[in-house]
């Protein structure tokens, strides 16, 4: 059987979809398969679709959906059922698994994935080629009477260790490594673990937790994911692979994983080749987590810090990490060398212009290598969200760019007064970013900076009010000097 999955990335970021690749490596063992990653065709999108399937004339098409993607995808939908109508059409992804009803209901969708997609698309596969009843966990599916089958949800996959790795192959990875946005080129996503054992309240972890039967949260062995690292070398190295981007929630949870991961990794010669990067929590970084990261090649750390205001950050969003952890986790990570960046975000019903303030106020006093600074998104099944959602007027998710502008006011603040601080940000953050480049490179970053904006895409819109181009320019500059730094140090103590 033939599938054609879509990559429905149209939000002009440049990322790899790693829960769509593992989907991929488990059905490309029985079936062929053809992946469309819009990510590089956000113009003629439509046609581009249709060319290609024209061509490949697949049995199935599948779509990795979220809310963010959710409109596109349906709008993709309806485009392929209008002009292929015997094409079958499964969503998986986020959004099916928190919205079953929403998604089966709608009419140009025959099936959905609900939770991980590894194994239940294989089947459902299996089961199609073979003309047998689609009595397959984790999926719903309609027969030919448009009459829903809903069978019984799959379990969270108990050992990750035993899926196939991520196969690149089906993307244009050259280009990926060249492109990526959040890092320098030459990264690659890998995931150490699965799920989140937190319940921030603006987030779809604690749902995405309740809607599957199962342990939520998983980590891989350190020797899994050295194997996976030295396949990708193996493949992609000539291409430009230098990087590791470690994708999960929260990477170095335990600190014995965390232990055993470096020490492996250093024991295979990778802290030579690679430096690699992580999200994480303020309040797990201690001295020796900060060290063993350092030592074992972490050049960046991503903290999600929220706000600097407590109440918003612990009393709203549920973060429960106090100013010290915060405080504490920075002065560990410069004490060994490690870049980090805070997540931030503005516009919950309680930020005021004084707590939106205290962010802009603790940035400068913490000094993030680099920072972003997004509006909140008031998500439905989340505790936020669904409360937000109930009480307030909220405008609609249209895209994946909605977190560039506010969706909402505040109790205090209208949409105007909110975009009015969020320029304030985008002001603190150009001139930290002119003040850092230029004492990190002096005239070389001058230099580095005249020819992003004389480069093609550079010139379309080197602007404050562009997010995408602020963080591709900042992290091709910056982020690219750290990593250097980091690799020079290294050389220099062998």
């Amino acid at each position: 059987m033939k599938i054609v999955f879509i990559d429905p990335n149209l939000s002009g970021m440049t990322s790899q979809n790693v829960g769509l690749a593992y989907v991929i490596s488990a059905v490309e063992s029985k079936h062929r398969v053809r992946l469309l990653d819009l990510t590089f065709h956000p113009e003629g999108h439509e046609k581009y679709i249709l060319r290609q399937l024209e061509t490949e004339k697949p049995d199935i098409v599948g779509l990795s959906v979220t809310s963010f993607s959710f409109q596109v995808s349906l709008q993709i939908s309806e485009l392929i059922k209008k002009n292929y109508p015997a094409m079958r059409i499964i969503w998986g992804g986020g959004y099916p698994t928190l919205f079953p009803e929403e998604s089966i209901g709608s009419s140009w969708v025959d099936a959905i994935c609900i939770g991980e997609g590894e194994r239940s698309t294989l089947e459902y596969l299996n089961s199609l080629e073979n003309n047998r009843e689609l009595n397959i966990e984790g999926i719903w599916s309609k027969d030919v009477r448009g009459r829903i089958c809903k069978n019984r949800l799959r379990p969270f996959e108990e050992n990750i260790d035993l899926l196939a790795f991520p196969n690149w192959e089906h993307w244009n990875i050259e280009k990926h490594l060249q492109k990526n946005l959040y890092f320098v080129p030459g990264a690659i996503k890998l995931l150490a673990s699965r799920g989140c054992p937190y319940n921030c309240s603006f987030c779809s972890n604690e749902a995405m937790r309740s809607a599957l039967p199962g342990k939520y949260y998983r980590t891989r062995t350190p020797q899994n994911i050295i194997q996976e690292i030295k396949l990708n070398e193996a493949k992609y190295w000539t291409k430009g692979f230098r990087t590791i981007h470690f994708a999960d929630e929260i990477f170095g949870l335990s600190f014995e994983f965390l232990q055993d991961f470096c020490r492996l990794f250093k024991q295979e010669g990778l802290d030579r080749k690679f430096s690699w990067c992580c999200a994480t929590r303020a309040d797990i970084i201690s001295q020796d987590w900060a060290r063993l990261a350092a030592d074992s090649g972490c050049a960046w750390v991503w903290l999600g810090i929220e706000s600097a205001d407590e109440h918003i950050r612990n009393g709203v969003y549920g973060k429960n990490i106090s100013q010290e952890q915060i405080s504490k986790a920075v002065m560990h990570l410069n004490d060994n060398g490690v870049a980090y960046n805070f997540s931030l975000m503005i516009g919950c019903p309680e930020d005021t212009k004084e707590s939106i303030e205290r962010s802009i106020k603790m940035i400068k006093t913490l000094k993030p290598t680099t920072f972003d600074v997004s509006f909140y998104q008031p998500l439905p099944r989340t505790k936020l969200g669904d409360r937000v959602l109930q009480t307030r007027e909220v405008s609609p998710i249209t895209s994946m760019k909605h977190s560039h502008r506010p969706r909402m006011r505040t109790q205090t603040l209208s949409v105007t007064g909110l975009n009015s601080l969020m320029w304030k940000i985008r002001l603190t953050k150009f001139l930290r970013f002119l003040s850092l480049g230029w004492v990190t490179k002096k005239f070389v970053f001058i230099l580095d900076i005249f020819k992003y904006i004389f480069s093609v895409k550079g010139c379309r819109a080197v602007t404050l009010t562009n997010p995408i181009i602020g963080m591709d320019i900042q992290l091709k500059t910056i982020f690219k000097y750290v990593l250097e730094a980091k690799r020079a140090a290294f050389k220099n103590n062998l």
